[in-house]
C-alpha cells in the first residue's frame, strides 16, 4: 500500500520481511539472519497505488516523483506533487518517507508519512510482506498485509490494510483493499491495472476505483509511468490521472 498523494492519506497506492539453552539461541539467531538478510523476489511499483511484496535491495535507495490530478463527484479538482524515498536496510526490510505537496485546492505541504516494510517469506512464485505506516501530522497508523503471486508472465498483488486514528473521537477506523495485475508487454514496457477500495465502519458504501497504466523502463535505473482511472461508485472520484518517475541507486 503506497501513499496516495492525491488524497493526502494512506490508501491501498498512487502501495512491503526455537529448545532452550545455547542450541536454541543459535537457532533463533540463524532464523533472524535469514529473515532479515536473505533477499526475496522484487516486483514493480508505480503507477499502481497497490503495493508489492518486494523490498529495496540492501544499501540501495529508490526515489519516486509523481504528479496526481483528481476530479471528484462534486467537480472539485485536486492537484498535488509527491516525493517518496525508500532505503533498503537489509535484504528483507526497507524504510521510507513520503512527502506530499498540495497545489490545488490547498497550497502547501501535506502530511508527511513514514513507512517500514518487512518481507516475511517468499517461495518460487509467492511472497508475503507486512507494512507499517505512520503519519505524524495526521496521527494515523496503518498496517498492511501484502501478497504477491506470479503465474507465468503475470504478477498479481493483493493488499489488505487498516488505518486507525487514535486521536480522533469522531472518525472510526478505515479498512482498505486493493488488487493489481502486472503484465510485461516487452522488455521495457509493463502494463498494469488495479482496483482499490475503502470501507469505513458504519459509513455504508465506501469509495472504489479502477486504474489502467503503463510503466516504461527508460534506463536500467529509471522508469517513467502514467495511469488513468476513475470511480466505480458515487463515493469515488470521477477521474484520476497520475504521472511519475522512479529512480534507483
Amino acid at each position: 500500500m503506497r501513499v496516495d498523494f492525491s488524497k493526502r492519506s494512506v490508501t491501498i497506492k498512487k502501495i512491503v520481511t526455537r529448545k532452550k539453552g545455547e542450541y536454541m539461541f543459535r537457532k533463533n539467531i540463524g532464523f533472524v539472519f535469514l529473515l532479515l538478510f536473505v533477499p526475496i523476489m522484487v516486483f514493480g511499483g508505480r503507477p499502481l497505488s497497490t503495493d508489492d511484496a518486494g523490498v529495496v535491495d540492501m544499501g540501495s535507495y529508490e526515489v519516486e516523483l509523481e504528479y496526481d490530478f483528481l476530479n471528484d463527484n462534486d467537480d472539485v479538482e485536486s492537484r498535488c506533487l509527491g516525493l517518496s524515498i525508500k532505503h533498503g536496510m537489509t535484504g528483507r526490510m526497507d524504510i521510507g518517507i513520503g512527502i506530499p505537496y498540495d497545489i490545488e485546492p490547498d497550497d502547501g505541504l501535506g502530511s508527511v508519512e513514514l513507512a517500514m516494510k518487512l518481507a516475511l517469506f517468499s517461495l518460487k512464485s509467492l511472497a508475503v510482506s507486512f507494512v507499517l505506516n505512520y503519519a505524524p501530522g495526521a496521527s494515523e497508523y496503518t498496517a498492511i498485509g501484502i501478497l504477491t503471486v506470479e503465474a507465468g508472465p503475470v504478477a498479481a498483488h493483493i493488499n489488505l490494510g487498516y488505518t486507525a486514528v487514535p486521536d480522533s473521537e469522531e472518525e472510526s477506523g478505515l479498512t482498505a483493499y486493493a488488487v493489481a495485475l502486472e503484465y510485461p508487454f516487452s522488455d521495457k514496457i509493463t502494463l498494469v491495472s488495479e482496483i482499490t477500495g475503502e470501507l469505513e465502519a458504519g459509513a455504508g458504501e465506501g469509495a472504489a476505483e479502477a486504474l489502467l497504466g503503463v510503466s516504461f523502463q527508460a534506463f536500467d535505473a529509471m522508469s517513467l509511468d502514467f495511469g488513468i482511472g476513475g470511480g466505480l461508485n458515487e463515493e469515488s472520484s470521477e477521474i484520476k490521472f497520475t504521472l511519475g518517475l522512479t529512480y534507483g541507486f
